[in-house]
């Protein structure tokens, strides 16, 4: 959208140096001329910096133009966008996500269980994951993580898991995380 409005400005700035002068007073046409010539300018270097975009180290980038997702991502540096399009920067940086989790012990008894995991994008995979989870990539390890929380805890009894079993229920939270 910014695109095309700089696209305007910059014909319209055109006219009004070309055209406009013999619209007003002599003793403003140098001004106007001057004004436009500025509006002018900055409209033109406005519309080439929306054809470029850098993605900076520690992201990736996916293009989306008129709704179409380019699978390929855009790795750290410059580069060449279709100016209508619209560039949606990810993280790829390893990251801490702390969790708190309600689990339910063979006893009927609730847990909380705490946590963190700690993830990043695969890079490749951004374009997917924009598709079908959004911006939000936080709500993909979140949900997933308080099933299997769920899932383990409910194997144990409570004072077990507390006590002698916390370092095996920990394991075992460990390996099935790395191996989802």
């Amino acid at each position: 959208m910014t695109f095309i409005a700089t696209i305007l400005t910059r014909l319209l700035s055109t006219l009004v140096v070309l055209v406009g002068p013999k619209f007003c007073d002599e003793k403003y046409r140098n001004t106007v001329r001057a004004v436009a010539l500025l509006i002018g300018i900055l409209a033109a270097k406005t519309s080439l910096l929306q054809t470029f975009t850098i993605i900076p180290s520690g992201k990736v980038g996916v293009i989306e133009v008129f709704g179409k997702l380019n699978p390929q991502p855009l790795n750290p540096r410059v580069h060449w966008v279709n100016p209508f399009g619209r560039v949606l920067k990810f993280s790829t940086r390893s990251r801490d996500m702390p969790g708190r989790s309600l689990a339910t012990s063979p006893e009927g008894l609730n847990l909380f269980v705490e946590g963190t995991i700690q993830y990043r994008l695969d890079p490749n995979s951004a374009a997917d994951m924009y598709q079908n989870v959004g911006v939000n990539e936080g709500k993909i390890v979140r949900s997933p993580l308080q099933g299997i929380t769920q899932e383990i805890t409910s194997r144990y009894p409570a004072r077990d898991i507390y006590t002698a079993k916390r370092e095996e229920v920990t394991r075992r939270l460990r390996l099935v995380i790395l191996q989802s």
